[in-house]
């Protein structure tokens, strides 16, 4: 009898997890949506989170329960002096609950989850959808992914029409798209299973060699590195000095996001007080145009965006500034940097799979135009590894 009211209650506690997890799962924002997660930055990244985190309390609650009921039996059905060990042969309905009830749980989770996933997968934009924060149009930018071991190989297809080029502009590891736009990526892979994942756009889609893939998504905000505020520490990091690991903490500049104009979601209050901005603010008159915005030719170093020094003169970056992106610019001149979002393969692709990492970066339009330009004055014939795409 005892054992009954122990599982009864169980199964209780159980359903109880699994509203405890949907409850904890509310409200969390995009700069910290927790459980290890970066920020988010993609117009659907907010159904991605809520469903982790769901599963993530959910799974980690029944972890502590089944493992508080395996130790309260072990305690409950100890050998002690004195008293005689029950036999038995199981427990119907014991077997019936624990297999019913996760059952439950799960089915629950994945019918939940369908409209999400259809969202992410199946509804692709088109040209002449309408985009439901501004009312506008959708503009798509469509751009193919190569993976190979141990690289990942960008066109741009189209814009030998667009920029009246010879071929289309292709590079390696660089892949720009201008903010407002969705994103379509064509996938192939030369080689092996390779996975495109972007962690901040909840990005993750694997490509297997002779199979077509596509994967979709929408940036609803970029971030700009402030390049003259103090740095701030986020968390510690080990360096290598005099052949010893030292532990060091993380310092890094701060980051202003800048939103779509008119996001309903946006946090008004620190646009206000210029803690955030607005695409907008690119324009003439908007509080960016006269700010100095570095936006090519520089790295991120531990945490720190910089600039090679070689012979004591640092390298020249490209460099936003009213309007207009010019050439030969100081990096410590300017007042902000462009954010960059680092691709990485999730997918074991063999030795070299860890160096297979490429950026996105999210340009203002203006940006995005200037850097199509001036990379297809240089368009040579494509490299001979665009011989292995299929259409």
């Amino acid at each position: 009898m005892k054992t009954r009211t122990i599982l009864s209650w169980g199964g209780t506690a159980a359903f109880l997890l699994f509203l405890g997890g949907m409850a904890m799962a509310q409200g969390t924002p995009q700069d910290s949506p927790g459980v290890w997660m970066p920020f988010a930055a993609s117009s659907y990244s907010d159904s991605v989170d809520f469903l982790y985190r769901v599963i993530f309390w959910v799974t980690t609650g029944m972890f502590v329960l089944t493992e508080g009921l395996l130790l309260l039996f072990c305690i409950i059905y100890r050998r002690r002096p004195g008293h005689r060990p029950t036999y038995t042969h199981g427990n119907s309905t014991a077997e019936i609950t624990w297999t019913i009830i996760p059952a439950l749980m799960l089915l629950g989770l994945a019918i939940w989850q369908i409209p999400a996933w259809n969202h992410i997968k199946k509804q692709f934009p088109t040209a002449g959808d309408v985009d439901p924060v501004t009312k506008k149009p959708v503009q798509i930018t469509t751009i193919d992914i190569l993976g190979e071991q141990y690289k990942w190989n960008v066109r741009y297809p189209g814009s030998k029409e667009k920029y009246k080029g010879e071929f289309d502009l292709s590079n390696l590891s660089n892949i720009h798209m201008p903010f407002g736009d969705a994103a379509v990526f064509n996938l192939r892979s030369k080689d092996v299973i390779h996975s495109v994942f972007i962690p901040h756009m909840r990005v993750k889609q694997d490509t297997v060699p002779g199979l077509r893939q596509r994967l979709w998504f929408k940036p609803n905000r970029f971030f700009l590195k402030d390049l003259k505020a103090p740095q701030v520490k986020e968390g510690s990091m080990y360096l290598k000095e005099n052949d010893a690991w030292v532990k060091k903490d993380r310092m890094v500049q701060p980051m202003v996001f800048v939103y779509l104009n008119d996001d309903p979601e946006a946090p008004k209050a620190a646009i206000k007080e210029a803690k955030a901005f607005e695409a907008g603010d690119f324009l003439p008159n908007g509080r960016l145009f006269n700010k100095r915005i570095a936006v090519e030719n520089y790295s991120e170093l531990n945490g720190l965006y910089q600039v090679p020094v070689i012979n004591g003169v640092a390298k020249k970056v490209k460099v936003l500034y009213n309007g207009k992106v010019e050439e030969g610019g100081e990096f410590a001149s300017c007042d902000y940097a462009l954010g960059i979002f680092e691709v990485a393969c999730a997918e074991l692709c063999g030795m070299g799979h860890y160096t297979m990492r490429a950026f996105l970066y999210v340009d203002p339009p203006v940006v995005f135009d200037t850097w199509m330009k001036s990379n297809m004055e240089d368009v040579d014939k494509p490299p001979v590894v665009w011989n292995y795409w299929r259409n």
